[in-house]
């Protein structure tokens, strides 16, 4: 190669150069209100947890509960098709107890 085509490759990092921090215990940054932060310092002093294991609950609750609702949405349209299943066979085949929706 010549240094005319070297020029046109792109760079990704320099050599000898480490890659960028981070990984699957990447630091996150969250802005709230004022209120939010102080209801969650106070919640987390109550429980004896650090905010950031609140906030780590907090989105586990509410991926969940956007899994539940989605698969209910998807219930209700199949119903609403006139599909042969029903509610209890899609949760069976996910293995989620029957009586999740109540």
């Amino acid at each position: 190669m010549d240094k005319e085509t070297d020029m046109e490759l792109p760079i990704k990092r320099k050599p000898g150069r480490p890659r960028k921090p981070g990984g699957p215990f990447k630091r996150l940054s969250i802005s709230m209100p004022t209120d939010v932060k102080g209801g969650l310092d106070y919640a987390a002093a109550l429980t004896g947890m650090g905010t950031s294991d609140l906030v780590t609950a907090c989105v586990r609750i509410g991926l969940r509960q956007a899994i539940l609702d989605a698969m209910q949405t998807k219930i209700e349209s199949l119903g609403a098709r006139g599909s042969p299943l029903t509610a209890a066979d899609i949760l069976r085949v996910y293995g989620l107890p029957e009586d999740l929706f109540g």
